[in-house]
């Protein structure tokens, strides 16, 4: 079985020489799964696209530094396939841009934060939990870069984590998508450089001061990964 994966970008092009892209990310995530799948990257923003959306029984939509509104032909092309993958039931995965393009591809609205950059280790409340997602605590903790967010689900859509600052952080769909804010195949190592490259430009001293300070918080990647490989399993039969 094939897991595509859509490489949408990188904020930061020289830390992927040690850290490996975001899809590369994604995969060492996914390592201890046991999904018996290979890994097959687009590169969106290279305007790469598979043939057609049966290319892969599963599809991943990654983190960028671009905004699901950017005016882009390659963001509009991606965009007009989720409905497709939507339609045709193939399981769907979102991660930060991936979250928000989704939503917005489905009939949400994403749009810049009122109170700018969110960066750090931030944790969520879980509010509910479908039948897949075992383990973990009543909160997930998980690394952050974005001034954008969901600030409207589309009506097949459930919001189950959120925090006062970014009150949609995870949500289910009525098809087979699943998608947060947060980026777990971000290590603390990674995530630590990530901020300090943004120092100065994207980020004010302070906020990087604060990003870096949070970092001794606890994360919960190992349970979102396995929240990844129990929903595939769950809902298509192909990695079970």
């Amino acid at each position: 079985m094939k897991i595509g994966i859509f490489d949408v970008g990188n904020g930061a092009p020289s830390l992927a020489e040690t850290y490996g892209s975001f899809p590369e990310m994604f995969i060492a995530l996914m390592a201890g799964e046991d999904l018996k799948a290979t890994y097959e990257i687009y590169a969106a923003e290279a305007g790469i696209f598979p043939r057609d959306i049966s290319a892969c029984q599963a599809w991943v939509i990654m983190g960028s530094p671009f905004s699901a509104y950017d005016d882009m032909p390659w963001i509009h092309r991606l965009e007009a396939l989720i409905p497709e993958i939507a339609q045709a039931k193939i399981p769907l995965i979102g991660i930060c841009f991936g979250h928000q393009l989704i939503a917005k591809a489905l009939g949400g609205r994403v749009e810049k934060a009122k109170q700018g950059w969110e960066v750090g280790v931030k944790h969520y409340k879980i509010y509910e939990r479908p039948s897949w997602m075992k383990g973990g605590g009543n909160t997930i903790g998980g690394f952050v870069f974005h001034q954008d967010q969901v600030v409207a689900l589309p009506s097949n859509a459930r919001n189950i984590a959120g925090n006062a600052a970014c009150t949609i952080g995870m949500v289910v769909y009525d098809q087979p998508i699943f998608t947060l804010q947060s980026h777990p195949e971000f290590t603390k190592e990674f995530a630590a450089k990530r901020y300090r490259t943004s120092q100065g430009k994207a980020l004010r001293n302070q906020e990087v001061a604060d990003a870096l300070a949070s970092l001794d918080q606890p994360t919960h990647n190992p349970d979102v990964a396995r929240w990844f490989g129990a929903f595939l399993k769950s809902k298509s039969p192909n990695f079970a």
